[in-house]
């Protein structure tokens, strides 16, 4: 055998020694874990935490009771005015006090005395409770009612300003982050005070009746 093949000889027993000890020594190479990609995180749910500034508008339909006798039973018009609160929330519990104030004109005008019961303005401040499904929340509010009632009749006037109560319930909608839209029901009691107009002398008269509103509000953070 010369040298060259030999040398031939000897390089193809290296390589076939090489290739059958390679799957033994790949095997007690340390392995490498696999990677993942992190799954995106969640999208938190609307906060309803916060102070809201807005307005509001809607229609109230009543009787302005009294002890005259006098049939008020279509008591009723438009209001229009301002909305100011702070919501505060745990989980899906928000809780909250809101104030408002309308300019209102509901009246009635009875022509066999002659006399006009009227509600010139109107404003409540009261506490709020809810339910959050992330952007939508459902509550009930309850607490105090104020107003301004006035009886005219043959060109007198008097008017008080009623102190009472009010109850109902609305749901809201968080339309953009601090942008948020509500519907709303109130049951409203006046209460009853004495007014003196001229041609009726001293009359207890006040106002109960149903407002429903809708409105927009601009929560600050």
């Amino acid at each position: 055998m010369n040298r060259s093949t030999w040398i031939l000889s000897l390089l193809a027993g290296a390589a076939v020694a090489a290739l059958a000890t390679a799957p033994s020594q790949a095997a007690d190479l340390p392995q490498v874990a696999p990677t993942y990609a992190a799954p995106p995180a969640p999208v938190s749910a609307y906060d309803w935490t916060g102070l809201y500034l807005g307005i509001n508008g809607g229609y109230g339909w009543g009787r302005a009771n009294n002890n005259a006798g006098i049939n008020f039973s279509g008591t009723d018009g438009g209001l229009v005015g301002g909305t100011l609160g702070y919501n505060w929330q745990w989980g899906h519990l928000v809780a909250g006090l809101e104030t408002d104030f309308d300019w209102a004109d509901m009246s009635q005008r009875n022509a066999a005395v002659p006399a006009t019961a009227r509600v010139g303005w109107l404003g409540t401040f009261r506490g709020r409770i809810g339910y959050a499904m992330d952007r939508v929340l459902f509550y009930g509010t309850g607490g105090v009612a104020y107003g301004d009632v006035t009886l005219s009749s043959a060109g007198t006037r008097d008017s008080n300003t009623n102190v009472g109560w009010t109850v109902g319930g609305g749901v809201e909608f968080a339309v953009w982050q601090n942008l948020t839209a509500k519907i709303e029901y109130k049951y409203v009691d006046l209460g009853r005070s004495t007014v003196t107009p001229a041609a009726l002398g001293p009359t207890n008269i006040g106002w109960r009746g149903s407002i429903v509103t809708a409105g927009i509000n601009y929560k600050f953070w």
